[in-house]
């Protein structure tokens, strides 16, 4: 329980962890294209809590909150989900640059 208070920045992180957390908060933005799917009605995981993200992204970034779903929206409506998905990397293609081989 207390994850999720500490999640939803009601409750205090426990002190065990600050060390890791002070380094993933030091963590460079994310360069890569990025789709947020969010469930307007999510009770375990708050809306809220991925809106004013996109400071955290330096490369493409979109964040879409799906009415009327709960937590799994990939059960609840697959194919609005799929499709929002493919609709992002239609219209993010010119993004999607090959990755090097690994050396």
């Amino acid at each position: 329980m207390h994850s999720y208070r500490h999640r939803w920045g009601i409750a205090e992180g426990d002190p065990d962890y600050a060390g890791i957390e002070a380094f993933m908060n030091s963590a460079p933005p994310i360069a890569v294209p990025t789709l947020v799917i969010h469930c307007a009605e999510d009770r375990a995981t708050l809306p809220e809590s991925s809106e004013g993200k996109q400071g955290l992204f330096s490369g493409r970034y979109q964040r879409i909150a799906l009415k009327g779903m709960g937590h799994f929206p990939q059960c609840e409506a697959p194919k609005e989900v799929a499709r929002t998905i493919l609709d992002f990397i239609a219209g993010h293609d010119r993004d999607m640059r090959p990755l090097k081989a690994a050396s």
